[in-house]
């Protein structure tokens, strides 16, 4: 008599992921074998089977290392077991095997395959809202100049730096702006800060003088472990001027904001009268026509908007600037 033994398959496979401690995440349980995760996740793997197996590992196809399984549980006094676990790292992107064998060292030719997908954790991002990047700013020697910047990350922010440099000096001064203490590192952070223009500079110098440009940069650092994640955001130059030209260029910025400000006032006096004509309009004119002055209207108070916050930026960065 022939008995036709079949070998032994996966059943099952539970991943409970532990996530690296800088994430504060709380362990996280997924059924099935596919793994996507940070670099750093410990992975515990519970594999069951469709029939009792004498011993099981994980063969990693790229890496190539092989890791055995220990049994979780054990059926009989032959040392086979249905259930199996073992534990890795998550350190590159790869795909795993799963290698039963049964009675006799059967083993199924084509093994349960799972891939692992590392998850990168992004550097911060960033936004220097003052000074901005599209105008040319100026203040005195002896002023204080306004910062404000706004700064986000996947898991936490430990510090913001700004380095300021004048001329083509290869050091730079440093200032700490923001820094947070580990376990209380928040994920988004606006930062408003008044620097006195003195303070800035090449090290060792007694602060920027009329003519020089300061040159400012920030640096945004993660909670990212072992290596903390770094961005340095777009540089910023100011110059330093005299009060003669500090107030031609305030009244050439409150010019521009008139400008904006009888711009979009008289848009709206037109989307007025449009919107006045078109209600006056007989009731049997079509549906069509009404739906594209509608539209024109509705895109018209879009360019009202957009004008309102070119008033508002440009307001802000005069007396900024005052």
């Amino acid at each position: 008599t022939v008995h036709a033994v079949e070998p032994p398959l996966v059943a099952s496979v539970e991943a409970t992921l532990t996530f690296p401690a800088y994430t504060g995440l709380p362990p996280e349980t997924r059924q099935g074998g596919a793994i996507e995760a940070l670099t750093g996740t410990r992975v515990r793997l519970e594999i069951g089977t469709t029939a009792p197996v004498s011993r099981a590992e994980l063969r990693f196809v790229q890496g190539g290392n092989v890791q055995k399984l220990a049994p979780t549980r054990i059926d009989d006094d032959s040392g086979a077991g249905r259930r199996f676990h073992g534990e890795f790292d998550v350190l590159v992107s790869d795909q795993y095997e799963v290698h039963l064998f049964g009675e006799r060292e059967l083993a199924n030719p084509r093994p349960a395959s799972y891939p692992i997908l590392v998850l990168d954790d992004k550097p911060p991002n960033g936004r220097l809202l003052t000074p901005a990047g599209d105008d040319v700013h100026v203040v005195l020697a002896t002023a204080w100049l306004p910062l404000r910047l706004i700064a986000s990350d996947d898991f936490g922010l430990a510090t913001i730096t700004l380095s300021s440099s004048t001329g083509g000096a290869s050091t730079a001064r440093r200032r700490e702006l923001a820094a947070t203490a580990p376990g209380q590192r928040p994920r988004e952070l606006a930062v408003p800060e008044l620097i006195a223009v003195s303070e800035l500079g090449t090290p060792g110098s007694t602060g920027p003088v009329q003519g020089d440009a300061i040159g400012l940069e920030l640096e945004l650092v993660d909670n990212k472990a072992p290596e903390a994640g770094r961005t340095v955001l777009s540089r910023r130059t100011v110059h330093v001027v005299d009060e003669v030209e500090l107030m031609r260029r305030l009244s050439a910025q409150f010019r521009r904001v008139r400008g904006d400000v009888e711009a979009a006032l008289q848009t709206q006096r037109d989307r007025k009268d449009a919107l006045e004509g078109l209600l006056e309009s007989p009731p049997d004119v079509a549906t069509a026509g009404r739906s594209a002055q509608l539209v024109a209207l509705e895109v018209g108070q879009g360019r009202v908007l957009a004008g309102v916050r070119r008033v508002r930026e440009g307001l802000q960065r005069a007396f900024d600037t005052h």
